[in-house]
């Protein structure tokens, strides 16, 4: 296709069901030159009604298809982004894969049952070169902290995050959330198949707890960075989030009449890109600059699947 056309989208998970966030990746998907096409899910009456709102709030036609059979059936897109939920990003992923499509998948990337698929799924788009992303949007809030407190050392010593799942409890708190966590952690050390968990304690393991707090260390083939993932849950807009790294901390604020954002560190403030809007970009870049590095790497989702299914496992494990 002509370099200057859009990008030709579909949209596996078009709902809001179980906060997903299919809507929100559809609207940056088109500002960052894409357009989504096409749709699908589980249930056709369903996909249909939520796709109806999305074709209202973007402003032009979207189908909804039935199924991933449906979705790919005529051979027109260029990219998908999977946002049903984890139980189905296995197939969502196998179906683009088989289609020659580059994917913006939902975080957690797959189930846990699921982690040994990873490696290998990853060495086939990587061989066929097609783009692939876990929605990790955190690590875009780095040149910003920058910008409010200096140069990270790299790696650092310790790294603390809060962050506010909105309806989910104890350890669906861990599994909704952990993938940012390591995303960050990926962004500022050299994570590899060599890395190790060398701390992992939880403050509670009761499954109906709201507050949950993961101590966590790694290394190898760097010197041990120790941390922990501090989880609140936190129904209601707008919901904490700060990061800490090696004692200097960047609270994320919101105006919830615009939601625009603040990066703040006490009374010192300065503006926040939105993170998912500027990932879904860079999915975009990527896409049209083949030849450019790709940030997430194919690599990069494989240790953090590794590291993800070993805290989620200490979680569960017997006391």
């Amino acid at each position: 296709m002509p370099i200057d056309s859009p990008l030709r989208c579909g949209l596996y998970g078009p709902g809001r069901a179980r906060n997903g966030l299919g809507p929100f990746l559809a609207k940056h998907a088109e500002s960052a030159g894409m357009r989504v096409i096409a749709t699908a899910g589980r249930d056709l009456g369903r996909t249909r009604e939520a796709t109806a709102t999305l074709a209202r709030e973007l402003g032009h036609d979207v189908e909804a298809r039935d199924g991933l059979d449906g979705l790919f059936a005529p051979g027109d897109l260029d990219a998908l982004i999977v946002a049903a939920p984890v139980e189905a990003h296995l197939a969502g992923l196998q179906a683009a894969l088989a289609g020659s499509v580059h994917v913006l998948c939902e975080k957690p990337f797959v189930t846990l049952d699921e982690t040994e698929a990873v490696a290998s799924l990853c060495a086939e788009f990587a061989e066929r070169g097609l783009v692939l992303f876990e929605n990790c949007q955190w690590p875009e809030v780095l040149p910003t902290f920058v910008e409010l407190h200096g140069r990270i050392a790299e790696p650092p010593r310790a790294f603390e995050m809060r962050l506010s799942p909105s309806f989910r409890k104890g350890g669906e708190m861990i599994e909704d959330s952990l993938s940012h966590y390591l995303s960050l952690l990926q962004a500022m050390a050299p994570v590899d198949a060599s890395t190790r968990m060398t701390h992992c304690e939880f403050s509670t393991r009761e499954p109906d707890r709201e507050e949950l707090t993961v101590r966590l260390g790694f290394a190898e083939p760097f010197d041990e960075i120790r941390g922990a993932l501090h989880l609140v849950r936190c129904p209601e807009q707008p919901r904490p989030v700060w990061i800490e790294i090696d004692g200097r901390r960047l609270d994320r604020r919101v105006r919830l009449e615009d939601y625009s954002m603040l990066a703040c560190d006490g009374d010192r403030s300065i503006a926040l890109p939105d993170p998912l809007e500027s990932l879904v970009a860079k999915f975009a870049t990527a896409i049209r600059s083949p030849g450019s590095e790709r940030v997430p790497r194919h690599d990069a989702i494989v240790a953090r699947a590794r590291l993800f299914d070993a805290v989620v496992r200490a979680f569960g494990a017997p006391r």
